[in-house]
């Protein structure tokens, strides 16, 4: 057997020498740093070699020029950075998105959003059909493509027949303004056009004010929400029909306005207003024909309300936690127009608040309230918008609590402090809002300590401390931080002696001094001496619970427990 076993490790020995031979062609992992020459790219990405058969081919890997894009001497990282990479060779674009007013975001981060960076099937490099691609990401328009009316180059998927996909100087990427881009198709000189809109020029019309570009239940892409004269085709009652001024309207704007909605928005008996309801700009937030939104608005809340309010937006793209009816509609919290309360709320807080916040308004009626809850400050702890803190609160739950606690922060800084506030929360043992037990704490005060020490290990035994037996725990120990050792109020001969001042007087063992070199203790009772290693009363009592009278560690039988220091 031996000779056989020798014959099959010089065997394998010459399988890896071959493998491993100067002269083998196979691919190899590169040193870091070392250059890699094109040529060789290919040995390892064997799927990238199939990719030169695509119907279209990017230039630089087309010529197999992989180092005009990726790092040679650093395998996986590019020339330059990879937002900025296709600028190297695309100038022209990195000159057109400077100077444009409407970008498409993927331009700005990844081309390859859009473009495969090697080859693919489709014109222009797109990574799918060119008539479907922009569905990929704006999957809110799908649903459009089954309503009873639909743009015919929305349907088509003629995405570029009304927008650029890289850059423009109009809105949404429009390839012109409107109504030029929309007479690029319509033509206004025609008969049935002309008769559809009263005969009114259109030449400086916004036609997005009525149709909706994309779709509609409405025939003609006409939006669904109306404005009654509109809809029953009374242009009259706004406008004179003079012919080259379709937009004469028969007074001004505000004034108009209210004709019909009387002094919506700035009644007397609501002191607070929104401006521009207040200065009659009602065309800030309302369009004056159709829209998709509610009461004409130009886009549904909270959209309408960023326009104006856009620091307001950020919010909600950077912070982790947003308050729902912010997200959905601001108008759940705040009047559109007036109001009698600051920032034009729909009521007091914190009656607003209790508005939802059912469960919560219970916790005021408690027998003791936090006072903030009580003086009706929910925003004292709470953002209203968007916070990074779970809850909406405004900071970290502990440093808000602190933030006004500060006696409590001040201690916190140069003591010991309870783990439930060093490594948990305040409200782990406070109800932040109202409960039915001092302090706001979540249970009575004498069980509170039980939810996180175990029963057993402090009280378990036959004799059991008596501020531990009527669950006093704070008599000896302070909730949240102390100089001494195991949150202690005091040092524990001043603590002890605090009650047992007679009983030290007559007891005659000597209490904090520092035991002799004759006495000899093993290392469970040195661990048990004081400050300085000075003895205490709880380097022989236990402090808690004990099997033993007068809480002893160690029975006193035949002097056992005198034993443990003093030898015989």
């Amino acid at each position: 057997m031996r000779p056989i076993r020798g014959l099959l490790v010089l065997f394998l020995l010459g399988v890896w020498a071959t493998l491993l031979s100067p002269d083998d062609k196979g691919p190899r992992v590169p040193e870091e740093g070392a250059e890699i020459p094109d040529e060789s790219c290919f040995e390892c990405h064997k799927d990238k070699e199939t990719q030169l058969k695509e119907k279209v081919l990017h230039p630089p890997f087309e010529e197999k020029m992989c180092s005009m894009c990726h790092d040679p001497k650093h395998h996986g990282r590019f020339v330059v950075e990879k937002g900025k990479l296709c600028f190297e060779c695309h100038g022209d674009m990195e000159k057109k998105l400077g100077g444009a007013k409407s970008v498409h975001p993927p331009v700005r981060k990844d081309c390859t959003s859009c473009h495969n960076p090697h080859g693919g099937p489709n014109a222009k490099l797109l990574k799918s059909d060119p008539a479907g691609i922009c569905l990929t990401c704006h999957k809110d328009k799908v649903a459009l493509k089954s309503a009873p009316s639909v743009h015919p180059p929305f349907q088509d998927d003629m995405c570029t027949s009304c927008h650029d996909p890289h850059a423009a100087n109009e809105a949404r990427m429009l390839l012109e303004p409107v109504p030029a881009l929309c007479f690029g198709c319509h033509d206004a000189a025609d008969d049935a056009f002309k008769t559809a809109h009263r005969k009114v020029a259109m030449e400086k019309a916004n036609c997005l004010l009525c149709h909706n570009p994309h779709a509609s239940t409405n025939a003609k892409l006409v939006r669904p929400v109306q404005h009654y004269p509109f809809k029953e085709r009374n242009c009259t009652a706004c406008h004179i029909l003079e012919e080259g001024q379709p937009q004469k309207l028969i007074a001004e704007e505000g004034k108009l306005c209210r004709t019909c909605h009387g002094a919506k928005g700035v009644e007397a008996d609501k002191p607070v207003h929104h401006p521009p309801a207040e200065e009659g700009m009602c065309l800030s937030c309302h369009t004056p024909h159709a829209a998709e939104a509610r009461a004409i608005l130009k886009q549904s809340p909270p959209g309408v309300c960023f326009e104006c309010h856009g620091d307001k937006e950020e919010d909600i793209a950077k912070k982790k936690h947003v308050h729902p009816p912010f997200k959905e509609d601001c108008t759940k919290c705040h009047s559109p127009h007036s109001s009698t309360q600051p920032a034009l709320l729909r009521d007091q807080v914190p009656n607003l608040c209790y508005g939802c916040h059912k469960d919560l308004e219970q916790s005021a009626h408690k027998a003791i309230v936090h006072k903030p809850v009580s003086a009706g400050e929910c925003l004292k702890c709470h953002s209203p918008h968007a916070t990074d803190f779970a809850r909406q609160l405004r900071s970290e739950p502990n440093a808000l609590c602190l933030s006004c606690h500060d006696a409590i922060a001040v201690r916190l800084k140069t003591e010991t402090v309870h783990t439930a506030i060093a490594k948990r929360k305040c409200i782990d043992c406070h109800v932040p809002h109202g409960a039915d037990h001092k302090k706001q704490l979540v249970a009575d005060r004498e069980q509170i300590c039980m939810r996180c020490h175990r029963e057993q290990e402090i009280r378990g035994e036959k004799h059991v401390h008596f501020p531990v037996r009527e669950n006093k725990c704070l008599t000896c120990h302070d909730p949240h931080s102390s100089r001494e050792g195991m949150l202690l109020r005091k040092g524990v001969v001043e603590l002890c002696t605090s009650c047992h001042s007679e009983k030290h007087k007559e007891f005659e063992h000597p209490v904090g001094v520092v035991p002799s070199a004759r006495v000899t203790m093993g290392e469970e009772w040195t661990r048990r001496l004081g400050a300085g290693g000075a003895i205490v009363c709880t380097t022989c009592h236990h402090p808690h619970t004990s099997a033993t009278p007068f809480l002893l560690r160690q029975s006193m039988d035949g002097g056992k427990m005198c034993y443990e220091c003093h030898p015989r």
